[in-house]
């Protein structure tokens, strides 16, 4: 299942955060460090994808790592997080500077900057299930794998929370899109305009699936109750 919430845009990673309880530093670094380290490993178990999806998500590897690590030195404090757009949506951003009338070109680079930030907030939900689980079984992180990751996220309140994180996404992409349509720019943005759209539908697929296959999981376990 993780590998297919992680799924990766070519250049997007759009990929939720809670308070976090104090416990110490250390021991959530730890957990931190093998969230990544396993997360990172089940992305390259492709499964039931085509051979362009599969080429998509080879190319898109380095990002998602490079994403991970960000995550991995900010998420004590990931409302402030410095986002820095990877150079492919800076290339967009340079477009929007371009052609778009100054106002429209910030609001351009700000829903970049928005959607950037919901990934790492993606990112922040497993740790904040993963923690939650390990103390509520009185496991440590050398427990972690990929079963207890998928475990931990069959919660509902987790569920409704990427509920709602999706429904941001959706918001934000829909906003983009339109963006890069409007006549004065349509043409200089045809392949960003393709990829967006051609990744966004395998995205969307992908997560109707999981989130269909995590509520089952949590009735399951209220029906065993």
């Amino acid at each position: 299942m993780i590998n297919k919430i992680n799924i990766i845009y070519l250049f997007l990673i759009l990929f939720i955060t809670t308070q976090i309880n104090a416990v110490p530093n250390s021991n959530n670094d730890l957990i931190v460090k093998k969230i990544a380290q396993v997360i990172i490993e089940e992305y390259d178990k492709y499964q039931n994808y085509t051979f362009l999806e599969k080429l998509v998500l080879k190319m898109g590897k380095s990002t998602y790592v490079d994403n991970i690590n960000i995550w991995q030195k900010n998420y004590n404090n990931i409302d402030n997080i410095k986002i820095e757009l990877h150079p492919k949506l800076e290339d967009m951003v340079k477009i929007a500077d371009k052609n778009m009338e100054t106002k429209d070109a910030e609001h351009f680079r700000n829903l970049l900057e928005q959607l950037t930030f919901l990934g790492f907030k993606n990112l922040q939900i497993f740790y904040l299930s993963v923690k939650e689980y390990l103390k509520k079984n009185n496991l440590t992180h050398i427990d972690i794998n990929i079963q207890l990751i998928d475990d931990s996220l069959c919660n509902i309140n987790f569920f409704n929370t990427k509920k709602e994180l999706y429904a941001k996404e959706d918001i934000i992409k829909s906003e983009i899109q339109k963006m890069m349509k409007e006549d004065n720019v349509k043409y200089k943005f045809t392949f960003y305009s393709f990829a967006f759209k051609f990744l966004n539908k395998i995205r969307n697929k992908i997560i109707q699936k999981d989130m269909e296959k995590m509520l089952i999981k949590i009735n399951e376990k209220k029906n065993d109750l």
